[in-house]
């Protein structure tokens, strides 16, 4: 375990470290408000209304899978982040470079990424041509987790891992409603 400890904090200092920019702070900053559930869920909600609006079944189906995802997201992490109790970078290392937000509560698995991934699968089954642009979006959110010092690699990795599957989920069953004619 140790080997990937080190690892995981190798690649969190390259990121954190390496990779930064003042310029790109801002940018960041803003991908990982994009990433926080209430940002999706509103996203989700305007859909349904812009469906309702436009009288567009399709669209209303893609705001309550994504609203469905981000609630089983959501329920998952602080489930799995209550389990595992991970501290964040800031706590457990030194010289970490943040920018913004500074939270204390544990850190396993991201949320912010397992928000994105779920959202991302669960619209894009109703609507598969926006795949590749939800998950370009989900994993810039998902490194600016850790460019800000908020995440180690691993859990970005788990929150895109645990995002894919409730988004999956609940992608295949509105698929199936789809087909099914209901």
């Amino acid at each position: 375990m140790t080997s990937i400890t080190n690892i995981d904090k190798a690649v969190f200092r390259f990121i954190n470290g390496r990779c930064t920019a003042d310029s790109l702070d801002g940018t960041m900053f803003v991908l990982s408000v994009i990433g926080y559930g209430i940002v999706f869920s509103v996203t989700g909600l305007v859909l349904i209304a812009l469906g309702f609006y436009r009288g567009d079944v399709k669209l209303r189906r893609a705001g309550y899978a994504g609203l469905i995802a981000i609630a089983g997201a959501g329920i998952v992490t602080a489930l799995l982040k209550h389990i595992w109790e991970r501290p964040r970078p800031l706590l457990t290392m030194t010289d970490v470079r943040t920018a913004g937000e500074h939270f204390l509560a544990n850190s396993f698995p991201s949320g912010h990424t397992a928000s994105g991934f779920a959202f991302a699968l669960a619209v894009s089954s109703v609507y598969p041509k926006t795949r590749p642009y939800l998950l370009i979006l989900a994993t810039a959110i998902g490194l600016s987790r850790i460019y800000l010092g908020s995440h180690f690699p691993v859990d970005v990795l788990f929150g895109c891992v645990f995002g894919c599957i409730v988004g999956a989920a609940v992608g295949e069953v509105f698929k199936q409603h789809e087909t099914s004619g209901e």
